[in-house]
């Protein structure tokens, strides 16, 4: 027909010959037309009987648009098109200063070449979650057309036509593979409040496949109406690994402590509710903070004072001008200079972040102080004498330095734990055990925690608790912080594997206890006609967890799937275990992640 659709009311030429392209039929436009755009446009009629509507704007000297839309009496398009020509209704006078098409003189790309095109600006638009409206941008159509002018580029209607048309074709194709590949899987989910104070819910998936590698798939984030009662969140979570196709594989969710999330994957069939370790993590701090508000508040009101614009420039004034307290090269920019980071409650490990980078700007602040006392101007002297009231003490300073040496391991593991290109869940247990001996009390501790239980978890997560502490000091004692975090004992059922330092025979003990927990569980997940036939059940389980259980341990740095892969052939009951339990997520980072990046327009 010598047209081909581009989108939803545009055409292009796409002609093989000229004689093709020329083969119009010029309608008469003689009758009239109420709507003031006409005057713009000439339409004709394509040899499939389609209209087409042309438009004549002069976008340079004795060059017109040429731009088409197949019209049906709407001039809805129209108008925008001429929007772009900067022509109103009220102003009909075209601004040639804005080009939006690329220059006719050039001949454009065979579509399949726009094709592939227009998938790489996708990509980028998606992967890089940048608003499609940028397509409309006119210094965008600038740029573009200065590195290929023969690119078409299409509009936001075309843009998302290629993004369903991607979905609905990757779907499929993403069932398929997770009936093939993933014995179990586990999800994260989180609920998240949008600037407009809309409700989202978002899920991911993680699976280990038979080669051994760690997948991570976005299953959805979609809207979710309100009330978010834990019946309502249940309901939507279903429907969506219906949708899926996972209601026999899906063996956990990984979700924050919140009662409403909590209960609602708790009243789920055969579905586990796992807490996120680095969310439990930071309610243990928080709890074990409470003793310090005085302080944290007198931090925080430091900090807050040079996040403001103007004290911010008179910090790094002081930094240029005394460039031997650091390592600051005062010929960089700002960027290059030490700077306040705020402490937000709901960030993990702000503290500790607000804190180290507050200690690095110490010797700057007193400098500051006598920099601005002495100034000519009355104001700044005024931002002086706030900033001397303010500041902390030398004892104050010295509390904060010991709180970040506890801190500081707890912000390795949140960490440590948030990683998406490993197995985490292998990670846990060890790091418990570690941060459990690091802050384990003793007999010259000089806090006395009588009054504090974490070991249930209505104390841990409970936000409105208020713990009062004793101390055995007089009032002129420093303060020392130990953090007793009972997060181990949380998880103590959870811990079959995690010690190894036994003597032979409580190796022994540990194993056949082992085996009688096992073998139902392996029988059950695992039963694979092919693989258990051959052998005696319990034999094979009790041959393969001793000698398991007789080889030395792999280091934190070495990769536990890679090892699993190497070995699956000689463990092949483990290995599928492995494949199952090592896919959890220590935490729920991987879908918080995903509503970060989440921007409502």
């Amino acid at each position: 027909t010598g047209f081909l659709y581009k989108t939803q009311g545009e055409y292009q030429d796409n002609s093989s010959s000229d004689n093709e392209a020329k083969a119009e039929i010029i309608i008469n436009t003689s009758e009239k037309k109420n709507s003031w755009v006409w005057p713009f446009y000439r339409q004709v009629q394509a040899l499939n009987g389609d209209i087409i509507t042309i438009c004549e704007v002069e976008i340079d000297t004795g060059v017109k648009c040429n731009k088409r839309y197949k019209t049906k009496g709407s001039t809805g398009n129209l108008i925008n098109h001429l929007l772009k020509h900067g022509i109103t209704k009220d102003n009909p006078q075209p601004q040639k200063i804005t080009k939006i098409t690329s220059k006719p003189s050039v001949i454009p790309h065979e579509e399949k070449k726009q094709q592939e095109l227009r998938q790489h600006l996708v990509n980028w638009l998606v992967c890089d979650s940048r608003p499609l409206s940028i397509v409309q941008n006119e210094f965008f159509h600038r740029f573009v057309d200065e590195l290929d002018p023969r690119f078409n580029i299409p509009d936001v209607k075309l843009i998302k036509q290629i993004i369903h048309k991607a979905y609905n074709y990757a779907v499929p194709l993403l069932k398929e593979d997770l009936k093939n590949n993933a014995i179990k899987v586990s999800l994260t989910m989180d609920l998240w409040t949008s600037h407009n104070r809309k409700g989202y819910i978002g899920i991911t998936c993680s699976y280990i496949d038979e080669n051994f590698k760690l997948n991570e798939i976005t299953l959805s984030i979609q809207y979710i109406a309100y009330p978010h009662t834990a019946t309502h969140i249940r309901e939507t979570v279903n429907s969506i690994i219906d949708y899926w196709e996972l209601n026999e594989k899906v063996q956990s969710i990984v979700t924050d402590n919140a009662a409403n999330i909590k209960k609602a994957v708790s009243g789920m069939a055969n579905i586990d509710w796992q807490g996120c370790s680095s969310h439990t993590l930071q309610l243990v701090v928080g709890k074990s903070m409470k003793p310090c508000r005085a302080l944290i508040a007198r931090a925080k009101r430091l900090i807050q004072f040079f996040l403001q614009p103007k004290h911010s420039e008179q910090l790094e004034e002081v930094q240029k001008l005394y460039p031997n307290k650091s390592s600051v090269d005062p010929s960089q920019t700002s960027d290059y200079l030490i700077h306040c980071i705020s402490d937000c409650i709901t960030r993990w490990n702000s503290s500790y972040l607000a804190w180290t980078r507050l200690v690095q700007i110490k010797p700057y602040i007193s400098l500051m102080i006598n920099h601005l006392l002495l100034h000519n101007d009355s104001n700044i002297r005024k931002d002086g004498k706030q900033l001397r009231d303010i500041m902390l003490t030398e004892s104050e300073w010295d509390l904060i330095i010991e709180l970040l040496q506890v801190l500081g391991p707890i912000e390795e593991a949140t960490t440590c734990l948030g990683g998406s290109k490993y197995t985490t869940h292998s990670l846990l247990y060890r790091l418990i055990e570690s941060l459990k001996k690091r802050f384990k009390p003793n007999k010259n501790d000089r806090i006395s925690n009588d009054k504090l239980d974490f070991n249930t978890e209505d104390d841990v997560f409970d936000e409105d608790n208020d713990f009062e502490f004793e101390f055995n000091n007089d009032e002129n004692t420093q303060i020392q912080i130990n953090i007793n975090t009972p997060l181990y004992e949380l998880y103590e059922e959870r811990k079959a594997f995690a010690e190894n330092e036994k003597n032979e025979n409580e190796k022994q003990t540990q194993t056949n206890n082992i085996i009688d927990k096992c073998s139902n569980t392996i029988i059950n997940l695992l039963y694979v006609p092919s693989l258990i036939k051959s052998l005696d059940k319990e034999e094979a389980i009790q041959n393969e967890v001793n000698e398991y259980l007789d080889l030395p341990q792999i280091g934190l740095n070495n990769n536990s799937l890679v090892w699993w892969e190497l070995h699956s052939t000689k463990f092949p009951i483990l290995s599928e275990l492995s494949r199952i339990y090592l896919a959890i997520p220590a935490t729920s980072t991987p879908v918080s992640d995903c509503l970060a990046m989440l921007v409502i327009y």
